[in-house]
């Protein structure tokens, strides 16, 4: 797609590996890349989550031409985003780190797009750079050794300093425009040209699996409700939950006993619309709290451009979609709409979620984010 953003040096700062699932992220970098040099910063490791997984860094040069290259920050002090001593250390380090690899490879950044709000300080060496923030989650509200009060504190002072905002919930929207009133709500959205296409060859792991069939595509971390299936396995032992996605292991183990919850782990993004046709029913059963019910689920467009039937937590960007789809409040109520959600398929209602996700497209909304950025122009000519 034409991206308008062209011939620039992009730092792109991530919370999320360039190798994870793709979201909104890896995707709006890789778009960035077809016509700019885009370093995409991983997200960093501190001491502690060193020794709890594998970790080897990487400074690779930037390959010759445009491109995306992944770049590893140095490991960090934990207590980073709990106490300023730390944090300190921590900024100074990364902004040395960044400083000498640009200069080490000609690379003059004047764009940094971000995810993160760890570093405003790092953020404003880059004195010459346009500052994208594009907020797709709470961070205050994650758990670890953190502080809600000192993680604001961090987002407020980068959104002061941000040319440009972008929010995906009304949620997110309502507590920026306090400090920024100028932020843009841009929903998640879906790659249409994937799922709306989908091969009509049936995944060998899937196809022996009994019908009906209640699907989840996508991470199963900490926000997954592994109890919630549990009991509807328990409850209708004819039906089949397959999930499908990179999984802890601590939340297998909670219910591998049980042999009608299917984990087929990990698969290529682009294997997800074979899998997700083979699904009676899409699921986004995901414990409900402050950062859940804010975020805009990517895989509600994924599964709606299918013409799935869909039932989910009642996420604050799915209220407008409640006829599209049902909204469960408690585990009760999961339980109750289950079986009727497979009669959910009437031509109209197909018709219906296929059009949802045709007027949430990425390439709509990645060119209104690009124009918006493009529009500081100024910004970007004065350089």
């Amino acid at each position: 797609m034409q991206t308008i953003i062209e011939h620039r040096d992009i730092l792109f700062f991530s919370t999320m590996k360039m190798t994870d699932l793709p979201t909104r992220k890896q995707r709006i970098a890789s778009i960035l890349a077809e016509n700019n040099r885009v370093v995409y910063v991983d997200p960093p490791v501190t001491m502690l989550g060193k020794m709890k997984a594998e970790y080897s860094r990487s400074l690779p040069d930037l390959p010759e031409g445009n491109g995306l290259t992944t770049l590893d920050l140095p490991v960090l002090w934990p207590f980073g985003l709990k106490y300023p001593l730390f944090h300190t250390l921590n900024e100074l380090r990364v902004a040395h780190t960044l400083a000498r690899w640009c200069k080490k490879n000609h690379f003059h950044p004047t764009l940094l797009w971000t995810y993160l709000v760890d570093f405003p300080g790092v953020y404003e060496t880059f004195q010459d750079a346009v500052l994208v923030y594009d907020c797709v989650d709470d961070h205050a509200v994650y758990g670890g050794l953190r502080s809600k009060d000192y993680i604001r504190q961090l987002e407020n002072r980068l959104l002061k300093n941000a040319d440009v905002c972008f929010c995906t919930s009304a949620i997110l929207r309502e507590r920026l425009s306090k400090v920024k009133p100028d932020v843009q709500l841009i929903t998640n959205g879906v790659d249409l040209a994937l799922f709306q296409n989908p091969s009509t060859s049936v995944p060998e792991d899937i196809a022996s699996i009994p019908k009906p069939i209640f699907g989840y595509f996508g991470a199963i971390k900490s926000w997954f409700d592994i109890d919630l299936i549990k009991q509807a396995a328990l409850q209708f032992p004819t039906y089949s939950f397959v999930l499908v996605g990179p999984y802890d292991e601590a939340i297998r183990k909670q219910a591998d006993t049980l042999p009608n919850i299917h984990w087929l782990g990990k698969k290529e993004y682009a294997a997800a619309p074979s899998y997700i046709r083979q699904f009676d029913v899409c699921m986004i059963p995901f414990l409900q709290n402050e950062l859940t019910l804010s975020v805009s689920p990517l895989k509600f467009y994924e599964y709606m451009a299918m013409g799935k039937p869909v039932i989910s937590i009642p996420m604050e960007q799915l209220l407008p979609y409640a006829s599209d789809c049902v909204l469960y409040k408690d585990q009760e109520q999961f339980l109750r709409y289950l079986p009727g959600m497979l009669l959910d398929n009437e031509t109209d209602k197909v018709t219906r979620r296929k059009q949802i996700a045709q007027s949430n497209d990425w390439q709509l909304k990645f060119t209104t984010m690009f124009t918006s950025v493009n529009q500081r122009g100024g910004s970007f000519d004065s350089h």
